[in-house]
């Protein structure tokens, strides 16, 4: 294509003509062009690059709000209040015989007998409520089994006390659960994870790279929790006040297998336990706030 351009000019000066575009015009045009294009590249690639960082913190939000749900499902309305100690279960009866007369006497022979039961079962086996260290909580609850309605045809020996243990798998594997639907004072204290083969089956949350427990005994934290000891008056330990979750979870976009740890996100969790020994009436937790859940992410 030829363009011509017609230039004023005086009479006595000669008519220019331009043949086209030179060669500085175009690549000065080409360099133009490709800016423009690199600028939208950028500003699209910024948009999506943040939409997907919106969509994983939403992703992980959702992840470790139903962990931590679940957890305290397990852990606060499971453990049903311990048993009194033997002591004082017979003080209390030998006290009401002493001001109500004949009646009173024998409440205070039926306290006594029900202290000598309560001592001899408790002797025998323990009040399984509340285990755990830094890496693994054991929890025993109690929940109605299908297995005990009349209309079931099944003849094997079941119980409604449940064990629930959860735990890391081995080298970042994830978060497991395992829970026994049988468990009884003989068998529930045998063959705990992590011990026991093919864990990886029980992983339900395989983002989660570490979790760490802490148990709380109305005046400090502490890193392991034995609910099943008795003290010196026999009774029981039962759990604790609290139970402090800490779990560190990996974004979806992360990749795990390369060892890329260095978006991993600390989120810890509190979990109030309103039958254990010296709750307050207000249930109060550590921190003096209401004995309600709380999550924070570090």
């Amino acid at each position: 294509m030829r363009i011509t351009t017609k230039e004023s000019h005086l009479p006595g000066q000669s008519r220019t003509v331009r043949q086209g575009f030179t060669l500085l015009e175009v690549l000065l045009a080409a360099a133009i062009g490709v800016l423009i294009m690199a600028a939208l590249y950028v500003t699209m690639q910024v948009q999506l690059d943040h939409a997907q960082a919106g969509r994983d913190a939403v992703e992980q939000s959702l992840l470790v709000r139903a962990l931590l749900r679940r957890m305290s499902n397990d852990i606060a309305p499971s453990l049903g209040p311990i048993l009194p100690a033997p002591g004082v279960a017979g003080a209390a009866g030998a006290g009401g015989g002493g001001s109500a007369g004949g009646a009173g006497a024998g409440a205070g022979v039926a306290g006594a007998a029900g202290a000598a039961s309560t001592s001899s079962t408790s002797s025998t086996a323990p009040i399984l409520n509340l285990q755990g260290d830094s890496g693994r909580l054991i929890l025993w609850v109690s929940r109605i089994s299908s297995d005990l309605s009349p209309t079931s045809t099944n003849q094997s020996v079941s119980s409604d006390l449940h064990r629930i243990t959860y735990w890391l798998v081995r080298d970042g594997g994830g978060l497991a659960r395992q829970e026994i639907k049988q468990a009884t004072s003989d068998d529930a204290l045998i063959s705990t994870p992590p011990d026991i083969p093919d864990e990886d089956s029980f992983v339900i949350a395989e983002e989660v790279q570490s979790v760490a427990f802490r148990y709380f005994d109305g005046t400090a934290w502490q890193d392991s929790w034995d609910g099943t000891q008795t003290d010196s008056t026999g009774a029981s330990t039962g759990p604790p006040q609290a139970v402090e979750i800490t779990v560190a979870i990996l974004p979806p976009s992360s990749d795990s297998a390369a060892g890329d740890n260095s978006n991993l996100k600390t989120y810890r969790h509190v979990v109030a336990i309103p039958t254990a020994n010296g709750t307050t009436a207000n249930g109060t937790t550590a921190n003096g706030n209401a004995a309600n859940t709380n999550t924070t992410q570090q």
